[in-house]
């Protein structure tokens, strides 16, 4: 970890973008194969600094939510575009949120991605490489965090690539998520948000790879009801797109690629059917939570 003490060791100029107040911690990855350069790292420092003293940032996200912004940074050439997600902790209701998933003063969600994709990635899971590590304290309360990981070109949630895909692409969909999901699973690990979108499609001649991202409650569990929790929630977010025979039939799959008994299938299909219910309402309340303000009218 580097402070603010030290952060010219990071980058030339560091050491001017950031004061003791701002309590700020980085961690750069430089041995990544997408790591970002010295100006990248200063432009993820003033999003964060700039966003913690409510001055205008230095670019503009491509999606925001009440406590998240999410940017798309260019570097020179070769080196391929950063992802950048910011989690902010600026009113009441956001620390008494932190307070109760312990991220405010224990281990913050950036960190617990950041842990998480670099697990996935040893179990040869595809993952965006984790680039940058950043969370500001004040004492042990945590103000903001971020994450930078490698922006993957061309690549679209789950949902919808099985739009775009005809019969023959959402099997071939089908056969890659369920793959993706055993190979998680069989490394002893769970994801804790496993949505479709949260899962990114690219083709290559026709054969897609699917890409786990947004991972802050990923963990190690070899629990059934943890890989359970996972499929169900895979399974809430297609229903919409597919219908219950079509599902079923990709459970099958992941369930001959983990080498399920035949006989244990029917408690697998019974513990997905109990948390489906369940997650179905957390992702609508999530939806209003995450729904932006409607503009004020002046009198």
């Amino acid at each position: 970890m580097l402070s603010s003490k030290n952060l010219c060791k990071v980058t030339p100029s560091g050491a001017g973008l950031v004061s003791r107040r701002d309590g700020l911690r980085v961690r750069v990855d430089w041995t990544a194969g997408s790591a970002p350069g010295n100006e990248v790292v200063e432009r993820l420092i003033r999003i964060v600094v700039n966003g913690l003293r409510r001055s205008s940032p230095p670019a503009t996200p491509f999606r925001s939510t009440r406590t998240t912004a999410c940017y798309r940074l260019v570097d020179r050439e070769p080196t391929p575009p950063i992802f950048l997600k910011v989690y902010w902790y600026k009113d009441v209701r956001a620390v008494l949120r932190g307070c109760l998933r312990n991220t405010w003063l224990g281990r913050s969600r950036a960190k617990a991605e950041w842990i998480a994709l670099r697990r996935m990635r040893d179990a040869g899971v595809a993952t965006p490489a984790p680039v940058a590590l950043i969370e500001s304290r004040r004492g042990r309360g945590l103000r903001a965090c971020a994450i930078a990981t490698a922006w993957i070109d061309d690549a679209v949630p789950l949902d919808r690539a099985w739009v775009d895909a005809d019969a023959f692409g959402r099997r071939r969909l089908l056969d890659a998520c369920a793959a993706t999901v055993a190979r998680l699973h069989a490394a002893g690990l769970a994801d804790g948000d496993l949505h479709p979108r949260n899962i990114l499609v690219t083709w290559a001649d026709g054969d897609p790879t699917t890409w786990c991202i947004d991972a802050p409650k990923g963990h190690r569990s070899r629990r059934r009801a943890d890989h359970s929790h996972d499929l169900a929630c895979i399974d809430v977010g297609l229903r919409a797109l597919t219908t219950a025979t079509t599902r079923r039939r990709a459970w099958l799959r992941y369930a001959r690629a983990r080498g399920i008994p035949r006989r244990a299938w029917p408690a697998w299909f019974a513990a997905i059917d109990r948390r489906h219910d369940r997650i179905a309402q957390r992702e609508s309340r999530r939806l209003l939570e995450d729904a932006p303000e409607p503009p004020r009218c002046e009198p």
